[in-house]
């Protein structure tokens, strides 16, 4: 979740201390807070895992995410139109953390899958569709994340998080959803 923001801020233009901040920035909020909150559920007996197996835990840790993303995208709309794509990528993940919550009210698909799915096709389009950018100077990124995605895939299947079903729903819709989401909300904000 972290490669995207940091990844789009160094293409803009971003000096080396705007990519270290919005890096560090981006992990605290998406991989620190989450994990700390994680652990306090499961040592308080809120849960009995981290997996929140009851789709009523987790309700409180999207709710969280989606709120930060959507106050971030906010946020970064007012900044001038030509900034108004990496406000459309926070507000992708934004909305992907509210469908996936919605999602997983019924059925738990893999939000990691989704997550690393929304990655890899927003570095491997957006570059170029928003920048002009030669879509193969990002490929690089986007192939070595899509290396991933089997392991991550039977990880989450191994240790029975997830089924192969719930998996592949995961990748496929970030892969295919993400890309949508961005582009709307590009013209949108821009």
């Amino acid at each position: 979740l972290v490669l995207p923001f940091v990844v789009a801020v160094s293409i803009a233009g971003g000096q080396g201390s705007d990519v270290v901040w919005i890096g560090a920035v981006s992990l605290g909020l998406f991989v620190a807070f989450p994990a700390g909150y994680l652990g306090w559920m499961v040592r308080s007996g809120r849960s009995a895992s981290v997996e929140l197996a009851d789709p009523r835990e987790r309700d409180i840790p999207y709710a969280v995410a989606a709120f930060i993303l959507l106050i971030a995208m906010l946020l970064l709309s007012t900044r001038p139109s030509e900034e108004g794509w990496f406000a459309a990528l926070v507000g992708t993940y934004g909305i992907s953390t509210v469908l996936i919550f919605l999602v997983n009210r019924y059925w738990k698909i893999s939000a990691h899958l989704y997550g690393l799915g929304t990655a890899i096709s927003l570095l491997f389009f957006a570059p170029s569709i928003v920048l002009g950018l030669d879509t193969r100077d990002f490929a690089w990124a986007a192939f070595a994340l899509s290396c991933l995605v089997f392991p991550l895939m039977w990880a989450r299947v191994y240790t029975r998080a997830h089924t192969f079903a719930q998996t592949t729903a995961g990748a496929v819709s970030g892969l295919t959803l993400s890309p949508l989401i961005w582009r709307g909300l590009t013209l949108l904000l821009s």
